[in-house]
């Protein structure tokens, strides 16, 4: 798809400001305060869609492609603390993010809570060490689950 020129403008802009590539940068730069929630899939459309209804109910939130994108996103953003990622993403599983934040020094000490989304049933066995979100979303109560998880550590951070 052709970026408008309007957009093509904005995401250099936001790319030099944040030293982000290109529409990962657009996305972390639109943000209005700091993200509380890092949003991970390989559909496009759908993060934006995400993202958009994140802040639209009052939950600032980041979005990401890949789990490498995912990963400079909380490098950037120390107001993350819920990651909500796809289980099969085009060339990794949303699962690779945990070891790779547990083995990274700038991040293995977030205390993050990571939600998994799968339209797969058999998803749901793991569902003891992470919280599943199915899909297709029901959305109102995939915003109050998120929200509950961002005031839970939202109280953590501030005892």
């Amino acid at each position: 798809a052709t970026k408008s020129p309007a957009v093509a403008a904005a995401t250099t802009v936001a790319a030099s400001a944040s030293g982000l590539p290109g529409r990962l940068a657009w996305l972390a730069w639109s943000t209005m305060e700091s993200p509380k929630i890092l949003v991970i899939d390989d559909v496009v459309s759908l993060v934006d869609e995400l993202i958009l209804l994140l802040r639209l109910m009052g939950l600032p939130a980041v979005g990401a492609n890949s789990v490498d994108d995912g990963l400079a996103l909380l490098d950037r953003f120390d107001s993350i603390c819920v990651v909500v990622s796809d289980v099969w993403l085009a060339q990794e599983s949303g699962f690779d993010l945990v070891p790779r934040v547990k083995d990274s020094p700038t991040l293995q000490h977030r205390p993050l809570r990571y939600f998994f989304m799968s339209g797969d049933t058999r998803i749901e066995a793991i569902e003891g060490e992470f919280a599943t979100i199915d899909k297709p979303i029901d959305v109102p109560l995939f915003v109050a689950t998120l929200r509950k998880a961002v005031d839970a550590k939202d109280g953590q951070n501030s005892t």
